[in-house]
């Protein structure tokens, strides 16, 4: 249920921002992850790490279409280097993998 849940509000704050910024972008992006990590946070518990895993993945798919679906040679020069990466890189989103 829980990750159905943060799934929604990724997917929320990516199609209701996409014209923000990257940066504001990110900001939006690390309130709801790290809300979400706060909570069910619990030293030992490797579900937590499996849910990390599949939300990155899941984060980067989103992305990624958002980026494609942009037309700029920067759009396309991102997604080849791949974009989560870059928008944990370059424009502070959490890289929840470390949490």
């Amino acid at each position: 249920v829980s990750m159905k849940r943060i799934r929604t509000k990724i997917k929320e704050v990516i199609t209701e921002n996409k014209n923000l910024s990257k940066i504001q972008l990110s900001d939006k992006l690390n309130d709801k992850l790290r809300g979400w990590i706060n909570y069910y946070k619990i030293e030992g518990i490797s579900y937590l790490k499996d849910a990390k895993q599949a939300i990155n993945y899941y984060m980067y798919c989103k992305l990624y279409k958002l980026h494609k679906k942009q037309k700029s040679q920067r759009s396309g020069r991102i997604c080849k280097l791949g974009v989560l990466s870059q928008y944990i890189k370059r424009y502070g989103l959490l890289d929840i993998k470390y949490l």
